[in-house]
């Protein structure tokens, strides 16, 4: 896996089986975007993040007609790639998984990425930092041990 990127796939070097799952470690935050937990600065930084990606169209759609087909995500994948993932993915250096079936993100940073003269408190506020600059303050991180089945 890349630091800072998506985790789409598992590269197994030695025996491989016929597993399709994606294991993710990283301190950061679990966001349900099937039940409409996307906070409002974070979507609002992706719509403009996607108006400039896309800003040849000749009439780019609303915030608000944005914001209702995210929460309407299943029907809208590839808007939701093309913004929000892609926003993550361009603007920082966070590492990040999908797990459609579940309807979730999980975005933050690997402990195993974290530097020999660095402190734990010191990582987690650098972590938060860079969460809130793309628009997400949800609080405490939580530590993202997940296993995600393709």
């Amino acid at each position: 896996m890349k630091h800072g990127g998506m985790v789409n796939m598992k590269i197994k070097r030695d025996f491989v089986t016929n597993s399709s799952s994606t294991s993710f470690c990283a301190w950061g935050y679990r966001l349900d975007f099937d039940n409409d937990e996307l906070p409002k600065p974070f979507l609002k930084k992706a719509h403009e993040f996607y108006i400039d990606k896309n800003k040849n169209i000749e009439k780019p759609i609303s915030y608000e007609l944005f914001e209702e087909r995210i929460k309407n995500w299943y029907d809208n994948q590839d808007l939701f790639l093309n913004s929000v993932v892609s926003y993550i993915e361009k603007t920082s250096n966070l590492d990040l998984a999908v797990n459609w079936e579940a309807g979730q993100i999980f975005i933050g940073e690997s402990p195993f990425y974290m530097s020999e003269d660095i402190t734990m408190p010191k990582f987690k506020e650098q972590i938060s930092k860079n969460l809130k600059d793309i628009g997400l303050d949800l609080g405490e991180l939580q530590m993202l041990i997940e296993i995600i089945n393709s």
